[in-house]
């Protein structure tokens, strides 16, 4: 496990802090989806005052974690 100390001596952290432009181009969807996923508290976050911030590694889990929805459907029309 990296401490917060490790992680702060390099600017190399920088580059996995992405904000919510970098994000949508990183899971290489549009914006509006990202802030869909934001809304319904599905995606790994955090709000720093009006700006949304995501660590790169916590999205790549996320994605690996094989937690999926069709977007493309109305809530209504998804059978549980």
């Amino acid at each position: 496990m990296v401490t917060l100390a490790q992680v702060l001596k390099g600017d190399e952290w920088m580059d996995e802090i992405l904000t919510f432009k970098e994000a949508a181009e990183f899971l290489k969807i549009g914006e509006k989806t990202l802030l869909k996923l934001l809304q319904e508290q599905a995606l790994p976050a955090r709000k720093l005052g009006r700006e949304w911030r995501f660590s790169k590694q916590a999205l790549v889990d996320w994605l690996s974690s094989g937690v999926s929805m069709d977007y493309s459907q109305k809530p209504e029309d998804i059978e549980d």
